[in-house]
């Protein structure tokens, strides 16, 4: 398969040069700026599944502080991965807990920005149904069939336009 560019990633760096300049501080602050959304967001989705703050604190803390986070954010040029983070998570985030059709909206827009950074977002589709297995009643399963559907019509597209060539 052919390299497909972050273009969202890419995006985001020349917005932040066109603004700010080039100088790399304010490219290192923007990553430190987006871990700390992706820390929140895990947060928010941690305490959604187990109800209590003090765990989704801990999580997020584990994950902000965690050698492995960072490596990403001390890294300009990983922005793609901290960038696809964020949208996983949001996506995650807007699929479980939606109150109206615009949270599903949200959830596939996060979904696609996600493509454009990086292609690990592509086990989001697994990741809801699993979720939606173990956390929700079996009998709302059926009733979220058009979730499903949606998210693997993405995936299912998206590589279909990847290996053509």
């Amino acid at each position: 398969a052919e390299f497909i560019p972050n273009v969202f990633a890419y995006f985001f760096w020349a917005c932040i040069a066109k603004v700010f300049g080039s100088s790399p501080i304010y490219h290192h602050f923007a990553m430190v700026l987006l871990h700390i959304m992706a820390s929140y967001l895990l947060f928010v989705f941690v305490r959604g599944i187990g109800g209590e703050t003090l765990l989704g604190l801990c999580t997020a803390l584990l994950f902000a502080v965690s050698y492995i986070s960072a490596e990403t954010v001390a890294r300009v040029m990983y922005m793609q991965y901290v960038l696809c983070a964020i949208f996983f998570l949001a996506a995650l985030l807007c699929i479980t807990y939606r109150k109206s059709r615009y949270f599903m909206f949200f959830a596939l827009l996060s979904f696609i920005l996600g493509l454009m950074c990086k292609e690990i977002i592509l086990i989001l589709p697994c990741v809801v149904l699993i979720y939606d297995y173990f956390f929700r009643n079996s009998l709302e399963l059926s009733k979220r069939c058009k979730v499903y559907v949606m998210l693997f019509s993405i995936t299912i597209f998206y590589l279909i336009i990847i290996n053509c060539e």
